[in-house]
């Protein structure tokens, strides 16, 4: 558990919560046919579905037919209705959505 939070913190460190947003924001314009970076989707996808993947049967409890477009959109609908969060770190905008949206069952 340490060595997963070690290493989300370092992620975490490494991406700019401006950036985080604005990659969302590229995403959100790739799935509306608009003129996007792909550079920039793709650093998104694969920074919320890292974590994503991380946290999973930990934190948060994905159903066996969720898939990645279902993940993507829950967080950016969170960002876009959280511009308060957006100087916060990237993980405040990735974990209470998805926690919500797939809860884990209590034991």
């Amino acid at each position: 558990m340490k060595k997963i939070l070690l290493g989300l913190g370092l992620a975490v460190s490494l991406f700019a919560n401006n950036t985080f947003v604005q990659t969302s924001e590229e995403w959100e314009k790739s799935q509306n046919n608009q003129k996007y970076s792909s550079f920039q989707v793709g650093l998104y996808g694969g920074y919320v579905l890292g974590v994503t993947d991380t946290l999973n049967h930990i934190v948060i409890c994905l159903d066996n037919d969720t898939n990645s477009k279902q993940i993507l959109s829950i967080v950016r609908k969170y960002i876009k209705e959280h511009p308060e969060k957006w100087n916060g770190n990237n993980l405040s905008l990735i974990i209470p959505p998805l926690k919500e949206a797939f809860p884990c069952k209590k034991k």
